[in-house]
């Protein structure tokens, strides 16, 4: 997170904007996602901001799972 990103969510709690220091928030800490991107266009609710976490980095995750399953050895059946 850059040290503009960080001055301007400390400005935005300093007034009391704390929706917008949190979307900011998200935005630095994802990136390449926007608010805009979300369902509801920001984040509401603490519950929100996980939900919209998980789906950022859940094709990741998947294709990273992906990858190490491809790399893993396979072992014949022993019956």
């Amino acid at each position: 997170m850059g040290a503009q990103d960080v001055q301007y969510i400390l400005d935005k709690v300093r007034g009391q904007h704390y929706q917008v220091a949190c979307g900011k928030f998200f935005e630095a800490r994802h990136k390449g996602s926007t608010l805009i991107e979300t369902d509801l266009g920001g984040i509401n609710h603490p519950n929100q901001y996980f939900e919209e976490s998980q789906k950022f980095f859940a094709p990741k995750d998947e294709a990273a799972a992906a990858g190490q399953a491809a790399a893993e050895p396979r072992t014949a059946d022993v019956a």
